[in-house]
Order: structure tokens, then C-alpha cells, then sequence
């Protein structure tokens, strides 16, 4: 399942208000201003305006005002969507392989010190 079909079988059966915020949060996902992490017991859920942990109910300011129809919860339950077709079909899911480290060096930006850095799989460590 791609990220369009899961915004789509998410619209199929909603209210205008999640539409609102499935809409909002498929923009986010998309462009990258949401970033939604699987937890073992929430998700958490970053955006430029910060950071909620989001369990079935989200701390945020529209939450706290009584919507219920947040965008964070709308993003966390379409990248659930998404896991769940990937451990649904075995076949789907990339082929584990064992990391990719590279070494390199690379200067600061504001002292201009060079520094050794460690890449895993394209992650600086």
C-alpha cells in the first residue's frame, strides 16, 4: 500500500472533520513537516510545532481545546495503515541485510574543524 491509498481508504469512511485533518496530515507526511515515529507504546508525532506523544489521544492545542480530530492522530493512524499492509505481506517488505557503514570526514559549518563522522545506512552517528 502506498501513502495515496492510505489517505484514500482513510477519507472512505470519515466525518468532514477528520477529512479536514486526514487532509492536513497527508500534507505533512508528504512534505516532510511531519515525521511519525513508531513507539512500543505510543507514536510520537514532530512538527514544526513541536513534538506530541499520541496514544488514541493527543496533547496538542487542538485537543486541548476539545477536538478530538487532530491531524497528529490522523498522520500517526495513516502510517499505521502503512505498517500494517508491510507485516500483512511478507513479500512486500525489503529483504534485511546488514548495515552499511561508512566512515568519512567532514567539517563543522561554523568552525570549519574537520571532523570523523560514521555513517550507518545514511544516518550520521
Amino acid at each position: 500500500m502506498t501513502l495515496n491509498q492510505a489517505i484514500e481508504t482513510a477519507k472512505a469512511a470519515s466525518s468532514p472533520r477528520w477529512l479536514r485533518a486526514i487532509d492536513r496530515a497527508a500534507q505533512g507526511l508528504q512534505s516532510g513537516e511531519l515525521i511519525v515515529t513508531l513507539l512500543a507504546h505510543d507514536t510520537l508525532v514532530t512538527s514544526p510545532r513541536g513534538s506530541y506523544r499520541v496514544n488514541g489521544s493527543c496533547a496538542c492545542e487542538a485537543a486541548k481545546r476539545g477536538h478530538r480530530e487532530c491531524y497528529h492522530r490522523a498522520a500517526v493512524r495513516l502510517v499505521e495503515m502503512l505498517e500494517s499492509d508491510k507485516s500483512d505481506n511478507p513479500m512486500a517488505a525489503p529483504a534485511t541485510s546488514a548495515p552499511r557503514i561508512v566512515r568519512s570526514v567532514e567539517r563543522d559549518l561554523i568552525t570549519h574543524r574537520r571532523l570523523d563522522a560514521v555513517r550507518r545506512d545514511n544516518w550520521l552517528v
